[in-house]
């Protein structure tokens, strides 16, 4: 496994979800009990991440209150989206 996979932040996920076409995902993500934090993620922190959102990938019906199943689904696009 490579060093800088766990050992070097080079993400900037914070960014992609502060553009203004998608900062309502902010408010999805905090209703699923996850914090962003406004710095560069490693790629194994960014794994981490993308593994707190699937968490409902196979039970969408078991979302939060206020967390619809296509803002949910919108929100991983936006995670895949994100090239590192």
């Amino acid at each position: 496994m490579k060093k800088d996979y766990y050992n070097i932040p080079k993400i900037n996920v914070y960014s992609v979800f502060n553009e203004s076409k998608n900062i309502w995902a902010l408010n999805i993500l905090k209703r699923l009990g996850i914090q962003l934090k406004n710095d560069l993620y490693t790629e194994y922190e960014f794994e981490c991440l993308r593994v707190d959102v699937a968490e409902y990938y196979e039970n969408e019906e078991k979302l939060p209150m206020g967390v619809t199943k296509e803002d949910y689904r919108k929100l991983r696009e936006i995670l895949d989206d994100i090239y590192y």
